[in-house]
């Protein structure tokens, strides 16, 4: 527990890439739009979590690379 206030909570997730292939192929509105950071928008809302996502540059079979998308 954090002697200055409430606890504190920060996650750092690997490997994430799908969700921004979601986010560049659907063509939401809102980042939050896309469901993977709609939960974790909720869950940083509900518990002050903070996140770090360690993305990677393509999918592991190349159908989507992050220097593709415009």
């Amino acid at each position: 527990m954090n002697a200055a206030g409430p606890p504190i909570c920060r996650l750092a997730m690997d490997d994430n890439i799908y969700f921004l292939r979601d986010i560049a192929t659907q063509g939401y509105r809102s980042l939050f739009d896309c469901p993977y950071l709609a939960m974790l928008r909720a869950i940083h809302r509900e518990h002050g979590l903070k996140c770090v996502l360690n993305i990677f540059y393509q999918t592991p079979k190349a159908d989507f690379l992050l220097a593709v998308v415009s």
